[in-house]
């Protein structure tokens, strides 16, 4: 894992001091960013504690993992004004809120059980005669880096799923980005977009937020087959 900045320590976590002001974002016309350099990210540049947030999302990672034990939610950022925009224009989704989240239930889906997953599929490989499959789970460096990544993300894609019968579809927004490795694959974070569910962030209660929900190594070629791309390029 390669080594990271030892900045100042940051204040007691905060979500509404997590997550940027995105309501003068420009909205590009076409999906597609019309700036250069590292503002063509939605988000570039407008979360002025990113620096701060990162590390306190570190430290929230490590106690969680050390312990084992129940922590709050943590407010990882938030959906950015053009990215909401776009939601709203071509989709006809309002968002309930910007703010982004991942709950202790989500970060051990993405490090425990994927990684578990794998396992059993290497196993599996391993027993057929066969070379081990690529894995998919994200590795430490890269779930140290998630508000980076969803700060600067690489492109946004819009999927719709089918949820529970009676309860009409769910709507997720999928970030990607490229791994840390970068083995050719692509790095995707899943948004579940206006989730319902009763988490506490810094002692104060949310009930409805833009919750990370999956996040995986995938080939570039399967992300789109059943999404939109709102924003940015697949390369």
């Amino acid at each position: 894992m390669p080594d990271h900045p030892n900045p100042p320590t940051p204040a007691p976590h905060n979500p509404s001091a997590a997550a940027p002001d995105s309501a003068d974002q420009p909205v590009p016309t076409d999906g597609q960013s019309t700036a250069s350099g590292p503002d063509k990210a939605p988000h570039a540049g407008k979360i002025d504690n990113l620096t701060a947030l990162s590390a306190d999302w570190r430290d929230w990672n490590r106690r969680l993992t050390k312990a084992g034990q129940q922590a709050e939610a943590f407010a990882l950022g938030a959906v950015a004004g053009c990215i909401a925009n776009l939601l709203q224009e071509r989709i006809n989704i309002e968002l309930a809120n910007a703010i982004t989240l991942i709950s202790t239930s989500g970060l051990r889906h993405i490090r425990e059980i994927k990684r578990a997953k794998d396992a059993r599929r290497k196993a599996k490989r391993s027993r057929q005669g066969k070379p081990p499959p690529p894995e998919q789970a994200l590795t430490d460096a890269d779930i140290d880096r998630l508000p980076d990544i969803l700060n600067a993300p690489e492109a946004v894609v819009y999927q719709m799923r089918e949820g529970r019968p009676g309860e009409g579809p769910s709507h997720y927004l999928l970030y990607l980005f490229t791994p840390s490795n970068e083995d050719g694959r692509k790095g995707k974070i899943v948004i579940h977009v206006n989730f319902k569910a009763s988490l506490k962030v810094a002692g104060e209660p949310i009930n409805t937020a833009n919750v990370l929900s999956s996040a995986a190594y995938v080939r570039a070629g399967d992300i789109i087959q059943d999404g939109e791309v709102l924003w940015g390029e697949i390369k």
